[in-house]
């Protein structure tokens, strides 16, 4: 069975609403998803290194990212469309743009790491086994 939630454009604006709507879409997703502290994907975790020891802006750290990404699946023999040359250049704009609606610093972002959560279990749990005297049950 196949399932058509979004359907097929067929018309080039129609295309082109489209792919702006879900890039809008793709930018408020990355701010829920990067602001709630609970760590970042390798790409956003990149982006969100760089523009702490850059000062550039989100759009342009992400376009460049995204444009190296293309730059090497062209020379691993990738096809490239116009839907691809243009999310290269515009979804740094776009996240750019959802950050700064939701007033968002990507730069303020705190790094959490497994070691540090780890410990911080570790110390919950022993000072559990101390309230219940060595019994965690």
């Amino acid at each position: 069975m196949k399932y058509e939630l979004i359907p097929k454009s067929t018309h080039f604006v129609t295309g082109v609403i489209m792919m702006n709507v879900g890039l809008l879409l793709v930018g408020f997703a990355s701010y829920f998803y990067i602001s709630c502290g609970l760590g970042t994907g390798p790409r956003d975790g990149f982006m969100v290194a760089i523009l702490k020891r850059c000062n550039k802006s989100v759009a342009i750290v992400r376009n460049s990212m995204e444009g190296f990404a293309l730059l090497c699946g062209l020379l691993l023999g990738g096809k490239v469309g116009m839907g691809t040359i243009y999310v290269v250049f515009t979804v740094g704009y776009f996240l750019q743009f959802a950050y700064k609606v939701c007033k968002f610093d990507v730069k303020a972002v705190r790094h959490r790491y497994i070691d540090d959560d780890i410990r911080e279990l570790w110390g919950w749990l022993r000072k559990k086994c101390i309230k219940t005297k060595g019994n965690l049950l």
